[in-house]
C-alpha cells in the first residue's frame, strides 16, 4: 500500500499525486491540491542473496519497506529485487504472493522517480486485483479494488474508476467491512470532485463524516471533515466550509500527542484558504504564517517554500507587492520541473505573482 509521508498535508505541501493522496488512509487523498515528490533519505541495504533464503513473506515487507526509501539512485536495485521476487511468487503458483508482488510493483512506479508511469502502476494493480480475486481476502479485494479506482482516477478514467469502486463497495457491503465502505465513500467523494459533480461528492463526504462521527474515530474524522470543507469551498459556500474546518480544529485536542503538531498545521491552513476566500485578509495572513512557520520547525526550510504561496496571495490581494513578491516567486520555483497535481492553483499563484510584478512596474 502506498504510504504517504507524515509531513505531507493539503493546503501547502510538497509531496503528491490524486493516488498518494487518498492511499495512506484514504483521507490523506483530500488534503493536496499542489504537491511535489519527495524523497525519504532513509538508507536501503540490498538484500541479495537472501531475496531466495528469507520466507516470501519477510522479503514482500521488507521491499514494501525499501520502496517507502527510495530516493532516486537506489530506485533500480529495488526494482531488480522486485522482480526478482515477482519470479519467486511465480515459482509457488500462490495467488496471495503474486497479489502482493504486483502491488509492490505498481507501488514502485508510483514512488520512483524514474517511473510515474501511470500504465505500468496501472498494469501491475490490475494483475494484484485479479490474483487477489483468486483468494479469499475479501477485505484485500476491497482494498485493491479502490487501489485500482484511484489509478483509474488519476487516469482520468472516471466513467472506470466508478464501476470499480462500486464493486468494492458492493462487497465491502456483503461483508460488513465498515472501514473500507467509508474508505470507498471517501474515494467516491473525491471523483465526483473530479468531475465537478459537487452534489454526490458532497453526499458520500457527509456520510463518511457521519461514520466517523458515530465511532468517535477522531483522527479519520478530522480528515473528513476537511474533504466536506473543500468541497463546500467548490460549492462557493465558505461560510460551511468554515464551520467544517472549526470543528475538525476543535478535535485535534482528542488525537495522541504526537499527531497535533502536523494537524494542527494543516487545519489552519485550510483555514487561511477559507479566510482567504471570505476576504478577512489578516487572520488569513495569521493561519498562513503559522503554518508556513511550523513547517519550517518541523521538517526544514528547504520543504517550506511550498507552503509559501498563501502568504504571497495574501500580502497581493491586500495590494502589499512588494511583500507579496519573494513569497510567490519562492513558492512557483518550487515546483519548477515537479509532478503537480492541481495546475491551476499553480496558475493562480503565476498570475498573482504577474499582477504584483505589474503593479510594481517590474518584469522578473
Amino acid at each position: 500500500m502506498k504510504i504517504l509521508n507524515a509531513y505531507c498535508f493539503y493546503a501547502g505541501c510538497w509531496y503528491v499525486s490524486t493516488k498518494l493522496l487518498t492511499i495512506l488512509w484514504v483521507f490523506l487523498s483530500l488534503l493536496l491540491p499542489l504537491v511535489s515528490k519527495a524523497q525519504s533519505a532513509t538508507t536501503y541495504t540490498p538484500l541479495g542473496k537472501s531475496l531466495q533464503t528469507l520466507p516470501l513473506d519477510t522479503v514482500l515487507v521488507k521491499l514494501g519497506d525499501a520502496i517507502q526509501a527510495m530516493n532516486g539512485p537506489n530506485d533500480a536495485q529495488i526494482k531488480q529485487e522486485l522482480m526478482t521476487t515477482l519470479a519467486r511468487a511465480k515459482a509457488t503458483n500462490q495467488p496471495l504472493y503474486l497479489a502482493k508482488a504486483n502491488q509492490l510493483l505498481a507501488n514502485w512506479h508510483y514512488r520512483s522517480v524514474s517511473s510515474e508511469n501511470k500504465d505500468s502502476i496501472y498494469h501491475y494493480d490490475n494483475q494484484a486485483l485479479t490474483f487477489f480475486l483468486k483468494t479469499n481476502k475479501k477485505e484485500l479485494i476491497v482494498r485493491a479494488y479502490r487501489t485500482l479506482g484511484m489509478d483509474l482516477d488519476d487516469m482520468q478514467k472516471y466513467a472506470e474508476a466508478e464501476e470499480v469502486y462500486f464493486k468494492g463497495l458492493k462487497l465491502a457491503q456483503s461483508i460488513g467491512f465498515q472501514s473500507g465502505i467509508n474508505s470507498i465513500h471517501s474515494v467516491l467523494s473525491i471523483l465526483y470532485s473530479h468531475t465537478k459533480d459537487f452534489d454526490s461528492a458532497l453526499k458520500y463526504a457527509k456520510m463518511v463524516v457521519e461514520a466517523y462521527e458515530k465511532d468517535k474515530n477522531y483522527h479519520p474524522l478530522i480528515r473528513a471533515l476537511i474533504s466536506l470543507n473543500d468541497i463546500y469551498l467548490q460549492l462557493e459556500q465558505p461560510q460551511k466550509s468554515l464551520e467544517s474546518i472549526n470543528k475538525a480544529y476543535s478535535l485535534i485536542s482528542k488525537l495522541p500527542q504526537e499527531s497535533q503538531t502536523s494537524e494542527t498545521l494543516n487545519v489552519r491552513a485550510w483555514r487561511a484558504k477559507i479566510y482567504r476566500t471570505l476576504k478577512r485578509y489578516d487572520e488569513a495572513l495569521e493561519d498562513y504564517r503559522f503554518s508556513w512557520q511550523g513547517v519550517q520547525q518541523k521538517y526544514g526550510a528547504d520543504k517550506a517554500d511550498g507552503w509559501k504561496g498563501g502568504i504571497g496571495s495574501i500580502y497581493h490581494l491586500q495590494g502589499k507587492h512588494a511583500e507579496a513578491i519573494p513569497y510567490l516567486r519562492d513558492y512557483i520555483n518550487h515546483f519548477k520541473g515537479k509532478k503537480v497535481n492541481n495546475p491551476e492553483e499553480l496558475a493562480q499563484h503565476n498570475f498573482w505573482m504577474a499582477e504584483s510584478l505589474k503593479a510594481l512596474n517590474q518584469t522578473d
